[in-house]
């Protein structure tokens, strides 16, 4: 642990080029909370409707291909409970975009898209039963990033999700959710 803080310290505290030029990396992780409401549908057309609180925590690394531009990789997981009791925990890959507004100060607002592959695992609430399903997962977000140096970053944003996932023993019943929410995330550029 004292590594660790000794890295983030140094990282920090350290001068490096500019910070969203082509080239450069940037390696970080959000952390998320949402509330959610999401829908089941079978093709039989029965419907039923939860509402949820979501926990999320994503480390990405991106890449600069232009100044302001980045391509990269993310890694999600969610942990979602419903007001029943149900837990649900999703893992999901996503190629990622990200464009940096350049701006003559410390703050750059950003837009960020991803798109990519999930698989969920629900436990039902009072019983031994286990859902799995898997699928599309889609996602944007409006932020702002805070450049405390040349080298690391604050960020702070707006994101929504959509997943369109199928149940992996009965491909007839879908879930599809729709989340807003807001997270707060660290970067840092070399």
């Amino acid at each position: 642990m004292k590594k660790f803080l000794f890295i983030v310290a140094v990282a920090l505290t350290s001068v490096g080029y500019a910070q969203t030029d082509k080239g450069d990396w940037m390696v970080g992780t959000d952390f998320g909370l949402s509330y959610e409401t999401s829908k089941v549908t079978t093709k039989v057309g029965n419907e039923t409707s939860q509402t949820t609180n979501t926990f999320k925590v994503a480390p990405k690394l991106d890449y600069f291909v232009i100044n302001n531009l980045s391509i990269g990789l993310g890694l999600e997981y969610k942990n979602t409970k419903v007001k029943d009791g149900d837990t649900t925990n999703t893992f999901a890959v996503v190629p990622q975009v990200h464009y940096f507004f350049p701006l003559d100060t410390n703050f750059k607002p950003f837009l960020g898209a991803r798109v990519g592959y999930g698989y969920s695992s629900t436990e039902v609430a009072g019983g031994n039963n286990k859902t799995k399903a898997d699928g599309l997962v889609v996602g944007g977000r409006a932020g702002v990033a805070y450049f405390v140096n040349n080298g690391a970053a604050v960020t702070g944003y707006l994101d929504y999700d959509h997943q369109n996932f199928k149940n992996k023993d009965n491909k007839d019943i879908t879930f599809k959710k729709g989340t807003f929410g807001v997270g707060i995330g660290v970067a840092i550029f070399f």
